[in-house]
């Protein structure tokens, strides 16, 4: 009889396990997507990375498709997550309709609308148009085509990235176009967090100060003070890549309406909130 039921019981555990292992198929071949834009380098890279890590397959977009790779490979290593590429240039007409279209099929439930570029010359000498295609209308049409996608399923959140240049009322002299690009997504993310939230649509907009990327080194913005305080790093006024996203990350899954990572920062923003025109 003892020998009967320790077959029996293992019969049982064996389907039991099958059982699991099927289950868990379904829910690979079902998992939620996030999108991640400007995953090629920096703070981008960090969230696709950390998506992986929280369970999320990754579409991974960008303009460089070596670096891309890269990333796809290591996130496939390193948490077994699917991830897709998409190499598109959303500064372009129609670049945010292409991302949105070869996301077709999949059930995207995180948005990052990161990708973004910086212009940090005189005004009358620059020319803004692209920076603005990108960081404005691509960021906003991504947020409109996937937005309605997650409303229509019922939920999702959406994160943009804005900046802690966008926070005072006067701007920054010296990249008024980039400063008041990233003052409009962070009034856009917050009036969006008030109109989506009935459909249970989360939008959580990042507040970042200086960050120690490729996206500041292209910009040229290492010439600034702010990168030249002693013990910056130390301090949270330079963050480093992977802290934003984390805090990015921990402040969408809480359904936060903006976040500013590091203490320094938020100092300054609050400073820049109590007195607007200073």
């Amino acid at each position: 009889v003892g020998l009967r039921l320790l077959l029996a019981l293992q019969v049982l555990f064996q389907r039991g396990m099958i059982t699991l292992l099927l289950l868990g198929l379904v829910r690979g071949a079902s998992a939620d997507w996030a999108v991640v834009t400007g995953a090629s380098s920096g703070i981008g890279e960090q969230l696709a990375l950390q998506a992986a890590q929280r369970g999320y397959d990754v579409v991974l977009h960008g303009r460089r498709r070596r670096a891309l790779h890269r990333l796809k490979k290591a996130i496939e290593a390193q948490t077994n997550r699917r991830t897709k590429m998409v190499i598109e240039d959303l500064s372009r007409r129609n670049g945010a309709k292409r991302l949105h279209a070869a996301c077709d099929g999949l059930d995207v439930r995180l948005l990052f609308a990161n990708a973004g570029v910086a212009r940090v010359k005189p005004f009358i000498e620059d020319d803004v148009e692209a920076m603005l295609a990108l960081n404005v209308c691509a960021s906003t049409d991504l947020c409109r085509r996937f937005g309605k996608d997650m409303a229509r399923r019922g939920g999702g959140r959406v994160v943009l990235t804005s900046s802690l240049v966008g926070v005072p009322a006067h701007g920054c002299a010296g990249a008024a176009a980039y400063a008041a690009s990233k003052a409009y997504l962070r009034s856009f993310g917050n009036a969006l967090h008030d109109e989506l939230k009935p459909q249970k649509v989360w939008v959580t907009t990042v507040l970042p100060g200086a960050v120690d990327t490729a996206f500041a080194r292209t910009a040229d913005m290492e010439r600034s003070l702010v990168f030249s305080v002693p013990g910056g790093r130390a301090l949270g006024v330079v963050s480093a890549p992977d802290a934003v996203a984390r805090a990015a990350h921990r402040a969408a899954a809480r359904k936060r309406r903006e976040v500013v990572p590091g203490l320094a920062n938020k100092a300054y923003a609050l400073c820049a909130k109590a007195c607007p025109n200073i």
